[in-house]
Formats: C-alpha cells, structure tokens, sequence
C-alpha cells in the first residue's frame, strides 16, 4: 500500500467510525473498538512512510 492508498484507507474508516459513534455506541463498543486500532495502525503505518 502507498502513502496515498493509506490516506485513502484513513478517511473511510474515519468516515465509518463517525456513523458508528453517532448511534447507540455501547451496541457498536466492539467495532468501534476494532475500527479504532485499524485506524491507529493505518496512521503510525503513514506516519512511518513520510519518515522514509
């Protein structure tokens, strides 16, 4: 995956975890949570290539 692709990644799970956040959150706890350490590996993955 490039540095675009990963972005690409990050602003549809930033998109996902909006709608999930926005309904009954202790329904979606357990995706909301999964979606969040996706979306921390995604970003420190990012953060990793520009220091390339």
């Amino acid at each position: 995956m490039d540095y675009r692709e990963i972005n690409e990644k990050i602003d549809e799970l930033r998109d996902v975890l909006n709608i999930l956040m926005d309904g009954d959150y202790r329904e979606n706890y357990e995706n909301i949570l999964e979606l969040s350490l996706k979306l921390d590996n995604l970003i420190a993955e990012c953060y990793k290539m520009k220091g390339n």
